[in-house]
C-alpha cells in the first residue's frame, strides 16, 4: 500500500475533486478507478463500523479503527459497499496511508 505525506494531502484532495468533476457520470466510475490505480491508490475493504462510513465518490481523511480491516489514518476515495450478510455492508474505497 502506498503512503502520502501529511503535507501533500491537500494537493491530493484537490486532484481527487478534479477527477470527480472530470468524470461526473456514475457509469464512469471504472475510469476513475483506473486513474486512481495509476496514481498509486489501492482498493481496500474499510470495515463495517462508523469509522468506515463513506459514500460513493466521497473524499475524506479517515481514522479507521478495525480489528479485521484497516487501522490508522488514510486518505480515502469512496468506491462502493459490499453486502456480506442480510444486515451488514463492508465499505470499500481507494486508499493511501497518511504518514508524518
Amino acid at each position: 500500500m502506498n503512503t502520502i505525506k501529511r503535507k501533500d494531502v491537500e494537493k491530493e484532495i484537490e486532484f481527487l475533486k478534479e477527477l470527480n468533476n472530470k468524470y461526473p457520470k456514475s457509469t464512469e466510475t471504472k475510469i476513475i478507478a483506473q486513474e486512481l490505480e495509476k496514481r498509486g491508490y489501492t482498493l481496500e475493504l474499510l470495515g463495517t463500523g462508523q469509522s468506515a462510513n463513506i459514500g460513493l465518490r466521497e473524499i475524506a481523511v479517515k481514522n479507521l479503527k478495525s480489528k479485521e480491516y484497516l487501522n490508522g489514518e488514510y486518505l480515502v476515495f469512496g468506491y462502493r459497499k459490499h453486502r456480506f450478510s442480510s444486515k451488514y455492508f463492508v465499505r470499500m474505497g481507494y486508499v493511501k496511508k497518511i504518514v508524518d
